[in-house]
């Protein structure tokens, strides 16, 4: 190891998504050294549709092996702190002893049949306190199947936590919640920034089992030492609470009061963080607590975006690199293919769908060729943001003439000229986007124990101009995406 890397400060960053498992190191000035990762099982509950678990003792062990991996791969570079990042809606209980001994992904559903039968008096006096609409998503609809239909896995729990908070807690020993997963619940009441004995008395749920808050990036206490030895790192390293990933990869931009950010990952959020709360009388996006103390996000989610870009892309180009895909998306003439797969609402289907579809000439072009079907992909998800943005937009906010952009989604340089176009507004990217999660729980941690980091580092971008594609022809082919969608997706099915 050389000399000056003995003198930076490095970050463990634990990071759970809804697909895999990372683990990366990180310096305090936001470059990542290494990152190991690999797929995250879930199981399924026989007899019970739609569930998803996982078993934390498998998972931590896992952990721990890309840990020490992430490490080795670093150089062996001394760890001055660690801390988490996951998906939200994702949940770890606890039993009496402090053991955790079952996890559900944000993807378990199988409280669909609970949330359904919610009376209107109850899902209105929810949506007043969350500022989202209920459904199987979040983890205290989760919880209230659980109390209802598995009595004997509901006797074990003594209490719950997000997994960020769990990775916390098995580095730390001390069970918190942190307020941008609390938000995930349905037991937090967003504007208040408060754990709701009334939400939780709505859900059937005692609230003794609800977690003390504790704001993200604070101190948590050193490591515990058994852990250390298993990671293979100093017992002097310090925890801190974790955040929820997109938070985490918003707080990476260094964006302020009215930015917007897209968070281009397995779903995409168009965000714009406020200094004061507000909510879409409409219910189109949700409210959400961000990382740093009395501020909010409104939220409008395309949904599964990334994931779909993603299969698409193992379908059509399997083995080949992203910059072969790129070559054959700019030789794309004409766009041959319209696809509908978002899951927002638009203006034109008040109601989410999961049915969608493509749309193309028959007989089949003579010209038509794989890259039509990604452009179609990619094109649908812009449309799907320029939809996002107007439920932000009619929620009151300002309208910057930029809009930050992270995540891995952002790797295609013709998916920023279009959406840019599209928007009419500069998109800026900073270095690191793709692990935006990972760095910007690494920047809260590096900042709360006053680690110093490069503030030049950490503020440049670079910039994709407004005016790269014909915008004219780009909003004739928005409103033909509005036209086929509104035949596609069947409002409420």
């Amino acid at each position: 190891m050389r000399g000056d890397q003995r003198m930076k400060k490095y970050i463990l960053v634990f990071d759970l998504g809804t697909g895999n498992l990372r683990v990366a190191v990180t310096d305090t000035d936001g470059q990542v050294y290494a990152v190991q990762r690999e797929d995250i099982i879930y199981e399924t509950e026989q007899f019970i549709p739609r569930s998803l678990y996982f078993k934390p003792a498998v998972v931590w062990e896992r952990l721990v092996g890309l840990a020490r991996k992430a490490v080795a791969q670093a150089g062996g570079v001394p760890i001055a702190a660690v801390t988490s990042t996951s998906q939200r809606q994702g949940i770890v209980l606890m039993d009496q002893a402090g053991n955790p001994f079952y996890g559900m992904p944000n993807i378990d559903h199988r409280s669909e049949s609970i949330v359904n039968n919610y009376s209107a008096e109850v899902m209105h006096a929810i949506q007043e306190r969350t500022a989202r609409t209920p459904s199987s998503l979040f983890s205290g609809s989760k919880l209230a199947y659980i109390f209802q239909h598995q009595p004997d896995l509901w006797q074990r729990i003594q209490s719950f936590c997000s997994m960020s908070d769990w990775v916390g807690y098995m580095l730390s020993g001390r069970l918190v919640y942190e307020p941008s997963q609390a938000t995930e619940t349905l037991l937090y009441d967003v504007r208040r920034n408060e754990w709701s004995t009334e939400l939780a008395d709505l859900l059937g749920l005692p609230s003794h089992i609800l977690p003390p808050l504790q704001e993200a990036g604070t101190v948590l206490g050193p490591i515990r030492k058994g852990v250390a030895e298993a990671l293979g790192i100093s017992r002097d390293a310090s925890v801190t609470v974790g955040a929820a990933d997109t938070q985490a990869a918003i707080y990476h931009t260094s964006s302020r009061v009215d930015d917007v950010i897209i968070v281009s990952g397995t779903t995409t959020p168009v965000v714009q963080i406020c200094d004061t709360y507000r909510a879409d009388a409409l219910h189109r996006s949700w409210t959400n607590s961000h990382v740093t103390p009395n501020r909010w996000i409104l939220e409008a989610n395309c949904g599964v975006t990334g994931l779909n870009y993603q299969h698409l892309k193992r379908v059509f180009y399997p083995s080949e690199p992203y910059d072969v895909m790129e070559r054959e998306l700019h030789s794309v003439e004409h766009q041959e293919v319209i696809a509908c797969m978002g899951t927002i609402r638009t203006d034109t289907d008040w109601g989410n769908s999961d049915l969608g579809g493509m749309i193309f000439k028959v007989p089949l072009a003579q010209q038509l060729s794989r890259a039509h079907f990604m452009l179609a992909c990619i094109w649908d998800n812009a449309c799907m943001i320029k939809s996002a943005m107007k439920v932000i937009d009619d929620a009151g906010g300002a309208q910057p003439a930029y809009i930050w952009g992270c995540g891995g989604g952002f790797q295609s340089i013709y998916y920023r000229k279009m959406l840019a176009s599209l928007l009419g507004k500069e998109i800026r990217i900073k270095p690191g986007y793709e692990q935006s999660s990972v760095l910007g729980a690494a920047l809260l941690c590096t900042e709360s124990l006053g680690l110093g980091s490069d503030t030049a580092v950490n503020s440049g971008y670079a910039a994709t101009a407004s005016n790269e594609m014909n915008r004219d022809d780009m909003y004739h082919r928005y409103d033909q995406w509005l036209h086929w969608r509104s035949r596609i997706v069947v409002p409420g099915t």
